[in-house]
């Protein structure tokens, strides 16, 4: 199915403008693994010895230290704010609307490399989040065309991202991670199963992903299912 050029581009900056909302929601009323990595005595106590002159044990039970990650977190959920008005106005905006999306997207590829920490480093856990990341770049590079018209290589893209997204998250729903115990419980709670047949069902859904990821760049329809 050929698209407009206009209806692609609107459609993808309605899901770049859905990816910083959920993101600045989950900041401003959530939190975000940023004490991952700035509670990691083995990464930062070097840093906050030499640099602030503190213990780690005064840095990490510091309510002004926390404190001020608080307010890091809450700023950077008013900056996906920012990101998300940004992307659905970006055509009066021109280059600096531009450079916020690449902006954007950096410190979600920052949020991402957070995740991939939290998770032990699975290298899964990062391309997971390939198209939020890579959701604003797209966008970006498509309103700097004049007929708002993807080119080979930007749909080539996109689709790479779409696979790696579909692909390293049936890595957890097959079981080559860890499975997450609220992947089984949800299926459980919305399937009626026991947790055998929920891990079943998971493994089904895994390969599907992965079979997604194969067919996106094939002639035909796979698309309807990533929707899905």
């Amino acid at each position: 199915m050929k698209l407009k050029p206009t209806l692609y581009f609107r459609l993808l900056q309605w899901a770049t403008a859905g990816v910083f909302l959920g993101r600045a929601w989950q900041h401003l009323y959530w939190d975000a693994p940023y004490r991952a990595l700035l509670w990691d005595e083995r990464w930062m106590s070097g840093l906050v010895e030499g640099l602030f002159g503190m213990s780690w044990q005064e840095y990490v039970s510091s309510p002004q230290v926390n404190s001020l990650i608080q307010s890091w977190v809450f700023g950077t959920g008013v900056f996906y704010l920012l990101c998300a008005a940004a992307a659905l106005l970006l055509p009066r905006l021109g280059k600096a609307g531009r450079w916020l999306m690449y902006l954007g997207a950096l410190s979600l590829m920052g949020l991402a490399a957070l995740y991939c920490k939290e998770k032990f480093f699975f290298i899964g856990q990062f391309f997971e989040y390939t198209l939020q990341f890579g959701s604003p770049v797209f966008l970006a590079l498509l309103a700097q065309k004049a007929d708002k018209e993807p080119g080979p290589r930007l749909i080539l893209s996109m689709k790479v991202a779409v696979a790696l997204t579909f692909t390293c998250h049936g890595l957890y729903a097959f079981g080559y991670y860890p499975r997450p115990g609220h992947f089984v419980y949800m299926t459980m709670s919305i399937l009626g199963v026991g947790d055998e047949a929920a891990a079943v069902f998971l493994q089904i859904a895994g390969l599907l992903d992965f079979l997604l990821s194969i067919l996106l760049f094939l002639p035909g329809r796979a698309a309807f299912y990533a929707a899905g």
